[in-house]
């Protein structure tokens, strides 16, 4: 089977394949909201959840958090629309 891969912060990284190895990433302060998401995303969603929300690595999940902050204070740098213009 190949190795699934995605561009995490800009560079090309390879995904975990179980849910052991993403556990393996998760910090400690993290674990309650992963075992949440574990246990209550329906599965036929379960895979896309742990790859977009989880298997991504801490740096990413930190700036996904950094980005999400900066939003709902309604700072909208480097966000664009469908067609590419800045919605700042």
């Amino acid at each position: 089977m190949a190795k699934r891969t995605a561009i995490v912060l800009g560079e090309e990284v390879e995904l975990p394949e179980t849910l052991a190895e993403i556990m393996a990433t998760v910090r400690p302060h993290e674990v309650a909201d992963f075992m949440a998401d574990v246990w209550n995303t329906p599965l036929d969603q379960l895979e896309r959840r742990m790859s977009l929300g989880w298997a991504i690595g801490p740096a990413a999940r930190d700036a996904d958090e950094a980005a999400a902050e900066r939003v709902q204070a309604g700072d909208f740098t480097g966000f664009g629309d469908i067609n590419g213009d800045s919605v700042r």
